[in-house]
C-alpha cells in the first residue's frame, strides 16, 4: 500500500462514513482495513478525511446519488487508468480504479 501511495501521490485519503446496524463481523473487517490504510497514510504523510457516501459521490461525479458504475467510470477517468479487472467472482468485480480508491 505504501508503494502504491508513493507511486500515485494522492493528496488526501477520503473514508466513507460507515453505518452498520447489527453486523459485527463486517464492522470489524472494515475497521481493520481502515486501520491499515490509516497506518499507510501516516507513514506517507497523506491527509485523511471522512465524508458521508453521498458527499463522496458528489465530489467524484457531481451527483450525490450516482450509482457504482458511474462512480467507477469517473474514477477511471480521474486516475487516467484503464479499467483492468483485478478480481472477479460471482459476488463482485474489483477493478483497478476501485482498488486504488
Amino acid at each position: 500500500l505504501v508503494r502504491l501511495i508513493t507511486e500515485f501521490k494522492p493528496d488526501v485519503f477520503v473514508f466513507e462514513k460507515v453505518f452498520f446496524s447489527n453486523n459485527a463481523k463486517t464492522v470489524i473487517s472494515i475497521g481493520q482495513a481502515q486501520g491499515v490504510i490509516l497506518l499507510a497514510a501516516s507513514k506517507t504523510k497523506v491527509h485523511v478525511e471522512e465524508y458521508a457516501p453521498g458527499t463522496i459521490k458528489k465530489l467524484i461525479t457531481g451527483n450525490g446519488r450516482a450509482n457504482k458504475k458511474e462512480v467507477l467510470l469517473k474514477k477511471t477517468v480521474l486516475a487516467k487508468l484503464k479499467p483492468i479487472k483485478i478480481i472477479s467472482t460471482k459476488r463482485y468485480n474489483l477493478y483497478r480504479p476501485n482498488y486504488l480508491s
